[in-house]
């Protein structure tokens, strides 16, 4: 009766901790917070079509819900801290990384565990509303930056990563791969029309701002990772 987005998600977080060199007794003993970004429920939609009606059980309401998937990860593990779902869309694990960073700010985590699947199960009903809604492109392949571009490519993965304070995790001898030096979110408004379209104005407004407070400007940027449909 579980999603098997959170069956995957436990162990891709068990070894996302593990790859971190960190022992589960510490997590344990501090305030560690989970935070899970996702936009995809298609196996609870499965699960309570009515040709399934049979299948149904006590275990199907908290296997299929989505307020429940950060929370599995935190009662598995027993850990403490903040722990909830994120669901903005595309843009999910973003904004709850996002959350996070920002969590480490304050205190009110001290390990931040952030998390986020894409698994397509049926396969049906989303990809006919994206379909009927233009989003998916003709030959599913995303032409980022391209004229040419007419939607994007469904497809999976699970990730999760490991963060703490820089202090934190240099006092600790932390293996790092990567020092977040700004973050940040903002929204569009009705700078677009439709409300699924993106906004250029906003997301020149973001960029400039995450900028200005990492303290660099455009020209130390040497890579981007963007996002396929530009949301």
């Amino acid at each position: 009766a579980m999603d098997p987005q959170q069956r995957i998600l436990l162990q891709v977080v068990y070894e996302a901790i593990e790859d971190a060199g960190l022992r589960l007794e510490d997590l344990q003993q501090c305030r560690t917070g989970v935070y899970v970004g996702l936009m995809n429920n298609e196996y609870g939609s499965l699960i309570m079509r009515p040709s399934n009606i049979r299948n149904i059980d006590q275990f199907s309401s908290t296997g299929c819900a989505t307020s429940v998937v950060a929370n599995r990860i935190s009662f598995s593990l027993n850990l403490t801290g903040p722990g909830f779902t994120v669901d903005t869309a595309c843009s999910s694990s973003l904004v709850a990384f996002n959350i996070a960073f920002a969590h480490l700010q304050t205190g009110e985590c001290e390990v931040a565990i952030v998390c986020a699947p894409n698994i397509l199960l049926t396969g049906k009903e989303f990809h006919t509303a994206c379909c009927r809604t233009g989003l998916l492109a003709q030959d599913g392949r995303c032409k980022c930056f391209d004229i040419s571009g007419d939607g994007y490519g469904r497809g999976e993965g699970v990730a999760a990563v490991v963060i703490k304070q820089t202090k934190t995790a240099l006092d600790d001898r932390d293996d790092i791969y990567a020092e977040v030096i700004a973050c940040g979110m903002n929204n569009d408004g009705q700078t677009a029309i439709p409300m699924t379209a993106p906004s250029e104005v906003t997301q020149t407004a973001l960029f400039q701002r995450v900028l200005q407070e990492s303290g660099l400007s455009k020209d130390d940027i040497q890579y981007v990772e963007a996002h396929g449909t530009g949301t």
